[in-house]
C-alpha cells in the first residue's frame, strides 16, 4: 500500500487555526533510540519470574493478577520504574511548544506535563478515572491548552488500565455512564486534522478507543495521520478503510522535528515564559487585595464543569456576598457587624482555594 506525501501546509494551517489534535500513544516514550520506555518497564518487572504476576498477555499489554494485593504490589513496582526513569525531554519539549489546544495522552505518564512545567507554559491537566463521576474539562485554548490523560494517571491506582477487567470497567464508564468529558468530545468532533503518534493499531483495544472518540465517524471532517510503524497489510487496510487514517512515511522524531521547524518559520511556536501562579494563589492574592468579587468570579470559573458540589458551594458564597453588599448599601448593618460578616466571606473563599 503506497503512502501519501505529508500535507505539511494543511497540517500547519489546521494547527495554527486550533483545529488539530494530537494523540500521544504508549510508543512515543523511549529511554534511548534503541530502547522503548515500555520495554524497559517490562524488563524491570521481570515478568516471567515476578511472583505477583499470574500472566502477561503480550499481544494486548494486559496483566493478570492472582489477587488485588498482588495487583497493588505490581502497581508500586510500575510507579517506582516511572519515578526512576524518564525519556530524554527534547521530544516532549518540542511537543509542548507546538500550538495544539489539546493533547490526548493514551498513557498514564506526565512526561508532557513535565516539559510544559520546565518551559513555564501555562496549561490545564485532567485525566479520565473510570471509578469516579464524570467531570468536564476546561475549555481548551491556544493560550491555555489542555493535557488529557485518557487512560488515567500514575498517581491514582484505580484510574489505570492494567488488566482486562480494568478495560471493561473503562468501557462501562464510557459507554454506559458516558463519562468522556463533553468538551473533549466536542474538540475531537470539530477538529479538521488528528495526528496519532506511537500507537500500535494491531491491538483491538486501540481500534476500539478510536471508535469511542468517534474517529470512525464518516460525517466528521477529520483528516487523520499516523506515523509509519510498519504494520501488516491487514492492519493498514482496516485503519485506512474503517478510520480513514493516512500513514505517512515519517518516524516520530522526524515528524515532530519537521512540524516544529515549520511552526518556527511561521512564528507559531509557544514561547517559554514566566510561570503563572496557580488558580488558588491567584484567588488568595485577590483576597489579600480585598477584591472579593473578582476572587469569587475566578472560583466560579474554576469549579464550573469540574466539581458540581464545590460549584454549588461557590454560588452560595456569591449569594451571601451579594446579600451582604445590599444590606451594607441599605445601611441596616453597623460597621462592626459588616466587618464580621465580610471576614466570614473571606474565610469561606479561602477554604475553597484549599480544594483547588
Amino acid at each position: 500500500m503506497s503512502q501519501p506525501a505529508v500535507e505539511w501546509d494543511f497540517i500547519l494551517n489546521t494547527l495554527i487555526d486550533g483545529k488539530c489534535i494530537l494523540l500521544i500513544g504508549p510508543h512515543v516514550a523511549r529511554l534511548s533510540p534503541e530502547q522503548p520506555f515500555l520495554d524497559g518497564l517490562y524488563e524491570s518487572l521481570d515478568i516471567a519470574n515476578n511472583p505477583h504476576i499470574a500472566s502477561f498477555y503480550e499481544k494486548e499489554d494486559f496483566f493478570l493478577f492472582g489477587s488485588p494485593q498482588a495487583k497493588t504490589r505490581v502497581y508500586y513496582q510500575i510507579k517506582d520504574y516511572y519515578k526512576k526513569n524518564a525519556p530524554p525531554p527534547a521530544l516532549y519539549e518540542k511537543l509542548a511548544r507546538l500550538p495544539f489546544k489539546m493533547w490526548i495522552n493514551a498513557t498514564p505518564d506526565r512526561f508532557l506535563n513535565d516539559a510544559l512545567d520546565d518551559l513555564e507554559i501555562p496549561y490545564e491537566f485532567e485525566y479520565f478515572d473510570k471509578s469516579k463521576a464524570r467531570t468536564d474539562i476546561p475549555e481548551p485554548s491556544t493560550a491555555r491548552p489542555v493535557v488529557y490523560n485518557l487512560t488515567g494517571v500514575l498517581e491514582e491506582e484505580e484510574s489505570l488500565i492494567l488488566t482486562h477487567s480494568d478495560l471493561y470497567q473503562f468501557l462501562e464508564a464510557v459507554l454506559a455512564r458516558q463519562q468522556i468529558p463533553g468538551r473533549l468530545m466536542n474538540a475531537c468532533l470539530s477538529a479538521h486534522s488528528v495526528i496519532f503518534l506511537g500507537f500500535n493499531f494491531d491491538k483491538w483495544h486501540v481500534q476500539l478507543m478510536l471508535r469511542l472518540l468517534r474517529m470512525h465517524d464518516e460525517a466528521g471532517r477529520h483528516v487523520r495521520y499516523a506515523t509509519d510503524q510498519k504494520f501488516n497489510a491487514d492492519t493498514l487496510s482496516v485503519c485506512k478503510d474503517q478510520f480513514q487514517i493516512e500513514f505517512i512515511n515519517e518516524d516520530i522524531e522526524g515528524f515532530v522535528g519537521e512540524l516544529y521547524r515549520r511552526c518556527e518559520e511561521e512564528g507559531a511556536l509557544r514561547e517559554p515564559g514566566e510561570k503563572q501562579e496557580s488558580p488558588a494563589n491567584q484567588i488568595r492574592m485577590l483576597i489579600a487585595e480585598d477584591e472579593l468579587e473578582e476572587a469569587l468570579d475566578r472560583a466560579r470559573e474554576y469549579f464550573e464543569g469540574r466539581d458540581e458540589d464545590l460549584m454549588m458551594e461557590t454560588l452560595g458564597i456569591i449569594s451571601r456576598f451579594n446579600r451582604l453588599k445590599k444590606r451594607m448599601r441599605q445601611g441596616v448593618l453597623d460597621e462592626r457587624d459588616a466587618d464580621v460578616q465580610m471576614a466570614k466571606v473571606r474565610q469561606a473563599i479561602l477554604e475553597l482555594t484549599n480544594e483547588m
